[in-house]
């Protein structure tokens, strides 16, 4: 019993907390039409290429020390861990380190241009007839 209380005053204090703080958000309100939701949408996603390719390779970086980890176990205890643990680790940092390269080509490849960015046409203004 004690534990639904406590979790009822942890509930309770988390509403009031995001109450408090989407309350005082005065951008929220509906100035725009849809086509500067659809623009603003745009602009804010032309940073995950770089996002992705960060990720990536830190992937990399931390299979490639695990590979190294995994290498310097096989070299004290042979018998006890494989070489090709290491070796698979080894493999999967690197294809880590090449996937943003590969992303970008098969990007180039398909659509053409580059993958650096979403360039916005600035197309902001009110829809006409029937459209959005």
């Amino acid at each position: 019993m004690k534990f639904l209380v406590s979790s009822k005053k942890a509930l309770g204090t988390i509403g009031l907390f995001a109450a408090a703080l989407l309350g005082g958000v005065d951008a929220a309100h509906a100035l725009g039409t849809m086509g500067t939701v659809i623009e603003n949408t745009v602009m804010s996603t032309e940073n995950v290429p770089g996002l992705f390719s960060g990720v990536s390779y830190l992937f990399g970086i931390v299979l490639g020390a695990m590979g190294i980890a995994k290498l310097y176990e096989h070299v004290q205890n042979p018998q006890q861990t494989p070489v090709w643990d290491s070796l698979k680790r080894f493999v999967a940092g690197g294809c880590f380190f090449a996937l943003p390269i590969v992303m970008e080509a098969a990007w180039v490849t398909l659509v053409g241009g580059g993958i650096d960015g979403v360039e916005s046409t600035g197309w902001a203004g009110a829809t006409s007839g029937d459209g959005l």
